[in-house]
C-alpha cells in the first residue's frame, strides 16, 4: 500500500512539473524569450587592438584609468561601486578610492550583451544611439556628422559610445589644465590626439600601437572610428553570454532549472512583472523607464532626471545580473534582495529607503539620498507603469523564489 501511494505521488508531481513546464514555454513564447545568437568571432587582428584599447590607460589624458578599470571583467564588466569614480582614483573594484579622483554622476553600467544589433541605444540616458527609423547615428556631438571618415566605422551604438568616456573629463580626459589632452575643447581634436599619442608608443602587450593599427585596419588613414570599431568588436565578442542554465531552459532542457527556480521565473514573467520591461532576447525591451529609483547623488550634483527630465533610465539586461552589483543608474541598491523590496512596494521604497554604509565607503564624503518632497513627488509622478504604483504584493516564498531565479538561473558558468 505504501508502495502503490509513493508511485501516485510520484505520478502526481511528474504531471505537475509537466503541466508547470509547458505553462513556462508558453509565458516564455509570450515574451518573445530566446537565448542571443552567438556573436561570430572578429577578426584576430581587430580583438587584439580591440583588447589592447580596452585595458591600455594611455588612452586617458593622465594615463591613470582606462576602459577595464571600471568595467571589469572579474566584476561583472562593472566597477561594484555606486557611483564611479574616474581618471584620479587609485584601485580596482570595491578597492577602489577616490582620492584625487573625479566621481561620475552614475553607476557604470555593465557590458554584457552589448555586442547584439538590437542595443540601440547606449549610456544610461541613451544620449548615443542609433535611430531606429531613419539608422542615423545620434550622439552627442554635431560635429561627427561633418566626418564621415570617423562614422562609416561607427556601425553600432556601441562603436560610437566606446569614444566617449575619453571626452569625458571626470572619466578619462582630466581637468583642464592637467595634460594636453584636457587643454583641447574640440571632440575631433581630442579624438585626434589620441590616436596621434598612441601611435608614438607600445601597447600593453608590448607592440606598437602602429603596427596593431596597420593590421587591423591596413592601408588607411586611422581615425577615432577605427578606435571604436576595434573595441566595440572586442566588448561584443569577449563580453557575450548565451550559456546559463536558463539558456539551457529555453533550449528545451527541463532539468536545467530547479523546482524554486521554475516557480521564480514564474513570478517573474507574472505576479513580479518583471518581463514587462526584461523581455525578448536579451531580457530587456531596450526602453528608457523610470521606476522611480531612489535618488543618489553626490555633494556637489543635482538629482539627476535622466532622459528628457523624466527620471528614465536604460532597461539593462539581466544575465549575470547576479555578478553586476550594484543596481540601478545611480547603483543605490547593494543587492538583489533590496531590488525585489524596492519593485514589490516602489513609492515607499523611493521615500523611505536608506542606502546601506557599504554604499558611501569609496568616497572622500557621503553620498546624498535626495528627499526633497517636491523631487521625490516629481519623481512617483512620472512612473511608467501604473502597477509600479500600486506594489505587487509578493509574499516572502515569492521573493525566495525570484531571488534563486536571478542569482542561479541566470548566472554563466
Amino acid at each position: 500500500m505504501i508502495r502503490f501511494l509513493f508511485l501516485l505521488f510520484a505520478l502526481i508531481s511528474a504531471a505537475q512539473a509537466q503541466d508547470l513546464d509547458q505553462f513556462l514555454r508558453a509565458e516564455m513564447n509570450r515574451f518573445l524569450m530566446s537565448s542571443p545568437q552567438t556573436i561570430e568571432r572578429p577578426a584576430t587582428e581587430i580583438l587584439v587592438l580591440g583588447h589592447e584599447l580596452f585595458r591600455d590607460r594611455q588612452l586617458s589624458g593622465n594615463d591613470n584609468i582606462s576602459c577595464h578599470d571600471c568595467h571589469h571583467p572579474m566584476i561583472g564588466t562593472g566597477d561594484g561601486i555606486s557611483l564611479a569614480i574616474g581618471e584620479g582614483g587609485s584601485f580596482v573594484g570595491r578597492a577602489r578610492t577616490q582620492d584625487q579622483g573625479l566621481i561620475v554622476a552614475r553607476h557604470s553600467p555593465h557590458l554584457i550583451n552589448l555586442g547584439h544589433k538590437e542595443n540601440f541605444e547606449m549610456f544610461w540616458d541613451a544620449r548615443v544611439r542609433i535611430d531606429r527609423r531613419t539608422k542615423e547615428l545620434i550622439t552627442p556631438e554635431e560635429k561627427l556628422k561633418d566626418h564621415p571618415e570617423i562614422t562609416k566605422h561607427l556601425d553600432s551604438a556601441l562603436a560610437a559610445q566606446t569614444i566617449f568616456p575619453i571626452l569625458s573629463p571626470e572619466e578619462m580626459r582630466g581637468k583642464p589644465g592637467s595634460n594636453p589632452l584636457a587643454n583641447l575643447s574640440d571632440s575631433i581634436e581630442i579624438w585626434d590626439a589620441v590616436i596621434s599619442k598612441l601611435k608614438k608608443t607600445n601597447a600593453p602587450n608590448s607592440k606598437s600601437y602602429v603596427e596593431l593599427f596597420n593590421n587591423a585596419f591596413p592601408g588607411e588613414q586611422h581615425n577615432a572610428g577605427h578606435m571604436g570599431k576595434a573595441m566595440a568588436s572586442f566588448i561584443g565578442w569577449r563580453f557575450q553570454v548565451n550559456n546559463t542554465p536558463f539558456d539551457r531552459y529555453l533550449g528545451g532542457d527541463n532539468q536545467a532549472l530547479s523546482a524554486s527556480e521554475k516557480q521564480g521565473l514564474k513570478v517573474f514573467m507574472g505576479k513580479g512583472r518583471c518581463a514587462v520591461c526584461h523581455h525578448g532576447q536579451l531580457l530587456t525591451n531596450q526602453m528608457l523607464m523610470n521606476v522611480a529609483v531612489p535618488p543618489l547623488h553626490t555633494n556637489e550634483a543635482s538629482v539627476d532626471r535622466g532622459f528628457r527630465g523624466r527620471f528614465a533610465f536604460k532597461t539593462p539586461g539581466l544575465r549575470n545580473v547576479a555578478k553586476t552589483a550594484p543596481y540601478m543608474h545611480n547603483g543605490v541598491f547593494q543587492t538583489l534582495e533590496e531590488v525585489i523590496e524596492h519593485y514589490d512596494n516602489v513609492p515607499q521604497s523611493l521615500r523611505t529607503f536608506v542606502p546601506s554604509e557599504q554604499t558611501h565607503l569609496p568616497y572622500q564624503s557621503r553620498l546624498i539620498r535626495a528627499d526633497d518632497p517636491e523631487i521625490l513627488q516629481d519623481i512617483e509622478d512620472d512612473l511608467i507603469q501604473p502597477f509600479l504604483r500600486r506594489g505587487l504584493g509578493l509574499s516572502q516564498e515569492e521573493k525566495s523564489n525570484l531571488l534563486n531565479f536571478l542569482k542561479i538561473s541566470l548566472t554563466s558558468p
